[in-house]
């Protein structure tokens, strides 16, 4: 009978040892909270248009867009004539949800962004006055 209390707590302990290991929430998925940690990394280009006209697949095949930890941007765009890289800084206004991008000669844009888990569409007014739309799909 001895042995058999024995077992019988072995069992139950190891049963409850188990659960408790199996129900244990897991801090890995813990998604990143702040506009400026969730736009890091690499985007593919899904749509672009000027003015309403799409450049997909008109004057682009593909592209990328790439925001770095360091505040860097880069920009990759394959076109038929070749590929365009463009490099710039940005900064992130977490409050108006807007990114403002420098480029290397100097111009500056400020983008509204919306974000939705893995999708990101950027819109700006360029110095011509034409209404820029990016939308893209994190990699």
């Amino acid at each position: 009978m001895k042995n058999t209390t024995k077992l019988f707590s072995l069992i139950f302990l190891t049963l409850t040892l188990g659960l408790m290991i199996a129900s244990c929430k897991k801090d890995n998925n813990i998604k990143p909270t702040s506009l400026s940690e969730s736009i890091i990394g690499t985007w593919i280009l899904n749509s672009v248009t000027v003015d309403g006209n799409e450049l997909i697949p008109t004057l682009m095949t593909s592209g990328t867009l790439t925001f770095n930890p360091d505040s860097t941007f880069v920009s990759v765009t394959n076109t038929f004539i070749g590929v365009q890289t463009t490099m710039q800084t940005y900064t992130v206004d977490e409050t108006t949800k807007t990114l403002t991008t420098t480029k290397t000669n100097g111009i500056v844009y400020i983008l509204s962004v919306q974000l939705n888990g893995n999708k990101i569409t950027l819109s700006y007014t360029d110095e011509d006055g034409q209404f820029n739309v990016f939308k893209a799909t994190k990699q």
